[in-house]
């Protein structure tokens, strides 16, 4: 606020502007709650409470890095509140990732209850890309839950070459010697199940590095503005901060690989019971459908990886570069729920996977999802 106080005659977007196409008026001549208000817009759904608290705990990650302009008082309100949850709804299909601030309207109300005093608070928390960060996070964690299972299954279908893995990646390789089945017979398996590897390592690596975008998004701050010491006096600053390009492009090759592994479940089903979908006793029906349901979710997850722009002409052409992660994020949670559907229908057909807290233990080293869930535990899906 010195910065502000320093300069009276320079506006401040937010704090001393109004939003959007209308930061060339003042703050003074709507109210924080009317502004509120007019970003309460969509269809808020109650968000289970793993992801409520996750998306909050970033955003406090975040303005506890400082430069947002947040009051003192705020931020102990907000920090004070965290843990509570009353089934808060929120609209997560409202941004197309230009600072994600409907979605974070719909949060600031759940926390606060109305708007915050005075205006610059509100342009605090509703700016920044904690929201897509939260999300991203949840669904990241969603998919390192079913991970396990689907690669038991298909090491178990399939073969393992340790010496074929780059040096760095031959111990996990080898680790899973011990779960591939030794009852193939035919000279040749198909290519998604005869080198596990070829595909296993690529998959980890795409969700390593998006786990490596979102460390690297929680250690920076997320505020327009940002306010810097300039000789000494704190200096309001317009810029994108709000962005998470390098997330995006993470989580759309995650998408991808999630995707590629739902398609091998696929395979994996087909190769036991043969092309035509019979195993080897044409009277047990259960052997017929259980490639072409599991053929059937595939394709509905290949519609999710469509890409999308990055730029256009929003906000009267302020806003015409965005990341789109909120938006991944929530195709990457859809794609799983289609992954656990298909990994019923295995279950359905073939029985429980072996080995799948083996594969877990394996996973865990390379993961930070994998080996920091406890046993047991599970993140919810976003929508029932």
């Amino acid at each position: 606020m010195s910065g502000i106080e320093a300069q009276p005659g320079r506006p401040v977007y937010g704090f001393t502007t109004l939003l959007g196409p209308l930061d060339g008026r003042s703050a003074s001549e709507i109210g924080p709650q009317e502004i509120l208000d007019g970003h309460l817009v969509g269809s808020p759904h109650p968000v289970p409470a793993f992801w409520w608290h996750l998306i909050h705990a970033v955003k406090l990650e975040h303005l506890s890095l400082g430069g947002s302009g947040i009051s003192p008082e705020t931020y102990e309100t907000v920090l004070a509140s965290f843990g509570d949850y009353r089934d808060q709804p929120m609209d997560l299909h409202a941004s197309y990732g230009s600072g994600d601030v409907v979605p974070a309207a719909w949060w600031t109300a759940g926390v606060l209850g109305r708007a915050p005093e005075p205006a610059g608070d509100l342009i605090a928390l509703m700016n920044g890309s904690f929201v897509s960060v939260g999300v991203s996070i949840c669904a990241l964690l969603r998919l390192e839950q079913v991970l396990p299972e689907a690669v038991a299954i298909l090491v178990a279908e399939g073969r393992v070459h340790a010496a074929l893995a780059p040096r760095e990646d031959r111990h996990l390789i080898a680790s899973l010697e011990a779960l591939q089945s030794t009852a193939h017979s035919s000279v040749q398996l198909p290519v998604s199940l005869r080198d596990v590897g070829s595909w296993l390592l690529p998959l980890i690596a795409c969700v390593e590095r998006a786990e490596t975008a979102i460390v690297d998004r929680l250690s920076r701050p997320s505020a327009n503005p940002l306010f810097i010491l300039e000789d000494g006096v704190r200096v309001p600053v317009s810029q994108s901060s709000f962005l998470s390009l390098d997330l995006r492009f993470a989580m759309d090759s995650v998408l991808s690989a999630t995707a590629m592994t739902g398609g091998l479940l696929q395979r994996a089903v087909e190769s036991v019971f043969g092309t035509d979908g019979v195993g080897p006793d044409v009277s047990e029906m259960r052997f017929v459908q259980p490639a072409k349901v599991a053929h059937a979710l595939h394709l509905e997850m290949e519609t999710l990886v469509t890409p999308f722009e990055f730029t256009g002409s929003m906000s009267g052409g302020v806003e015409d570069l965005w990341d789109g992660v909120l938006i991944r994020a929530r195709q990457l949670e859809q794609m799983v729920t289609l992954i656990e559907k298909q990994l019923a229908v295995v279950r359905s057909a073939m029985g429980p996977a072996a080995g799948v807290g083996t594969v877990r233990g394996i996973l865990g080293r390379r993961l930070i999802g994998a080996s920091q869930l406890p046993l047991g535990s599970a993140v919810p899906p976003l929508a029932a």
